[in-house]
């Protein structure tokens, strides 16, 4: 969850700095056609939209409990044969990666093409379509 976490603090920290300029900047106008205030007011809201979607982030997979499951669903982690190609299995935090047990996880949307595809695998050999190429892939752990 570092990845993520520390992308909060970054949002949080530019965010500060937007509202601090749309307070204290000199952001006054310099003709009828300046608008340094208006483009200001429009970070600050934009800041603060992606810091509360990266608060909920890090609240689900806070409060996100494992299950043992057979196939890969939401909420799976993905063990595959190929080094650094594990997966967690969610809809928040895409492309972002994780720490688990020491090992580092991508976390894969169910709603990304290989996130969509691989749904239902079972342990074993797959093939599933990568950039219109038919790619295999070895699944040797789901939990």
């Amino acid at each position: 969850m570092s990845e993520i976490t520390l992308d909060l603090k970054k949002s949080k920290d530019v965010l500060e700095g937007s509202r601090k300029l749309t307070r204290e900047g000199d952001l006054k106008s310099d003709g009828k056609y300046d608008t340094r205030a208006v483009e200001a007011s429009y970070l600050a809201g934009a800041n603060e939209k992606r810091v509360r979607e990266l608060e909920a982030e890090v609240s689900i997979l806070k409060e996100f409990k494992l299950k043992d499951s057979s196939k890969v669903e939401l909420g799976a982690i993905v063990k595959t044969e190929k080094p650094n190609k594990n997966y967690f299995i969610l809809n928040v935090g895409a492309g972002k990666t994780i720490e688990f047990e020491n090992e580092s996880y991508q976390i894969l949307s169910t709603l990304s093409p290989l996130g969509s595809q691989i749904l239902g695998f079972e342990i074993g050999i797959s093939e599933v379509m990568i950039r219109e190429k038919e790619v295999e892939i070895s699944i040797i752990e789901i939990y």
